[in-house]
């Protein structure tokens, strides 16, 4: 049929045809349609000062060690995690499956543009250290298109994370099989009354989109609360 043809006339006449949807493309979008077809998807956002992982960050560095607000972010969710197993739990068919294991994964962007979603097995028991190496050795596999398919499946949760500047807020969509997913915005300055004196203080906006059949909006408060609270006292 003619470029446009099934488009209805209005519109068609304002449109010109590039070519079918690439293979890698058409994947991701029926993974997404799969799983929000499952899912009653909302979101709840929270503030993190940054002036702990900040230090955290600058300390690693010094020490020879390359640490980013991600592996942090990472390292505080998956010791976060285990309090709220909601967030880790999938309704298939009228049941309830839970991933026993907290394996977290982290989004990718490959110099061609395409998202992979790497996962960290087991992450709560891995130190920061640890954390940034398998990190940074799985964005490695992904920029040099050597990442493998069991090295992007079974994830409990992700963590996406959009540092574009002037980003202030990441709604994400999980993927099937997780029922719950973080978007980490930009990092921003914002001004805050500090013992009567206005302060500038570097700032990131969590926002955990959720299942609202499995849990509601005080609970998945309640996680980005304790994420939080990890990251502005104990950032390692």
């Amino acid at each position: 049929s003619a470029p446009g043809a099934t488009l209805p006339p209005a519109l068609a006449s304002y449109l010109e045809r590039e070519g079918p949807v690439s293979p890698f493309e058409a994947a991701v979008a029926a993974n997404l349609r799969k799983s929000t077809a499952h899912l009653i998807l909302t979101s709840v956002d929270m503030d993190c000062r940054l002036h702990a992982v900040r230090a955290a960050v600058s300390g690693a560095q010094a020490a020879g060690r390359m640490v980013s607000l991600l592996h942090l972010v990472i390292a505080a969710t998956a010791r976060a995690l285990p309090a709220f197993p909601r967030l880790t739990t999938f309704v298939h068919e009228g049941a309830l499956y839970r991933h026993p294991a907290v394996d977290v994964a982290f989004v990718v962007r490959a110099t061609d543009g395409r998202l992979f979603t790497p996962v960290l097995r087991a992450a709560d028991r891995l130190s920061l250290e640890q954390i940034a190496k398998a990190s940074q050795a799985a964005a490695m596999r992904v920029m040099r298109g050597t990442v493998k398919a069991e090295d992007l499946d079974g994830a409990a949760f992700t963590i996406s994370q959009v540092p574009v500047p002037g980003t202030t807020r990441v709604v994400a969509l999980p993927s099937y099989g997780q029922s719950a997913i973080l978007g980490v915005s930009a990092e921003r300055t914002s001004l805050e009354l500090v013992d009567g004196t206005v302060t500038a203080m570097p700032v990131v906006t969590f926002t955990l989109t959720y299942d609202h059949a499995l849990c509601d909006g005080v609970y998945a408060a309640s996680f980005l609360a304790a994420l939080v609270k990890d990251l502005e006292t104990r950032p390692s």
